[in-house]
């Protein structure tokens, strides 16, 4: 209040409780412009690129779940998940025991997607002949989506690169 009665001090350049000095001289910060925020247009299909057509899977290789027990926390989220929306293929007992993947398993790595610890629960090739069996079938059904599917042999060759 007391400067503002003074006119002759903010006729020097005064405008608060500390002198004017050389601010008028001083140049005043650039002003960076931020990056560009990404749009949902930049993530719109990046990740198409990991999508095949059914057609063009294998469906000669199967790859089924191998719990690693040095890393499993024994939460019993893999046999939830394929208990609610898989096969019913995992079976765990609880306490002090590791869950287990039975015949049953279809490859559908639905016990991968929501296992907490990476690299406690890996997709392997199954060792064993896969009888596929979905549910009813159908005469529309073609031939060689029904049936045993033996082993692959030479099983490496025909991995994703994740996995050899």
């Amino acid at each position: 209040m007391y400067l503002s009665q003074r006119v002759d001090l903010r006729a020097k350049g005064w405008s608060g409780q500390s002198p004017p000095i050389g601010f008028d001289k001083q140049k005043s910060p650039e002003v960076q412009k931020a990056p560009a925020s990404p749009t949902i247009q930049d993530y719109v299909g990046v990740n198409l690129k990991h999508l095949n057509e059914v057609t063009k899977m294998e469906r000669d290789t199967f790859l089924i779940p191998k719990i690693n027990e040095d890393k499993c926390l024994q939460c019993g989220r893999c046999y939830l998940a394929c208990a609610d929306s898989g096969y019913q293929a995992i079976k765990f007992g609880g306490f002090d025991e590791y869950p287990v993947a039975t015949d049953d398993c279809t490859g559908c790595a639905l016990c991968h997607a929501v296992c907490p610890v990476p690299g406690a629960l890996d997709l392997v090739p199954r060792t064993t002949p896969y009888t596929v069996n979905r549910g009813v079938f159908t005469p529309e059904i073609p031939k060689q989506h029904l049936g045993t599917v033996p082993p692959k042999v030479n099983m490496k060759k025909n991995l994703p690169d994740q996995l050899e």
